[in-house]
């Protein structure tokens, strides 16, 4: 069981997604896709997947295009396979972050700051899985642990909290 806290040290805006996790906000690696060679595959013929240490379950975000995806597998440095198509175009800015500062637990749930109001669909740390808040107000700090921001969510300029 855990508290609620008044007290964060890190925060990440974050994406609505159903394809991914709230990443915790430690990046592994940053860069532009090259190529298209797949669905569901970032393609990098700059990147260091493998030598970075880019793990099954770290969170990749398409900078350019707001969307996020899980990885299901890493195939070498430049190629990594992921569980939603959200690479359609190159040179599209990705963010990689590790799924959870520590590999053995996944992501242990964090906080939602909401900017601005709305609904806010999530998955919580327990697995009650999209569990909506109805008219959250802006300014909120939702006072549940949560692992996944859910594509219904209306509420915009959502920032998770640690």
């Amino acid at each position: 069981m855990s508290a609620f806290s008044l007290a964060y040290s890190r925060a990440l805006p974050i994406v609505k997604s159903d394809n991914a996790n709230i990443p915790y906000p430690a990046v592994n690696q940053t860069g532009a896709n090259t190529a298209l060679v797949a669905t569901n595959v970032l393609y990098d013929s700059s990147a260091a997947f493998v030598n970075n240490g880019v793990n099954t379950g770290d969170i990749v975000y398409n900078v350019t295009d707001g969307l996020m995806a899980t990885v299901v597998s890493v195939a070498g440095n430049f190629s990594l396979t992921m569980n939603a198509d959200i690479f359609t175009a190159t040179s599209k800015n990705y963010i990689i972050y590790v799924a959870s500062p520590q590999s053995t637990i996944g992501n242990y749930g964090c906080y939602l700051y909401i900017g601005v109001a709305g609904n806010v669909s999530v998955d919580t740390i327990g697995n009650d899985l999209n569990v909506t808040f109805l008219n959250v107000p802006a300014g909120t700090i939702l006072p549940v642990q949560v692992k996944r921001l859910r594509a219904a969510t209306s509420a915009t300029n959502i920032i998770a909290l640690w």
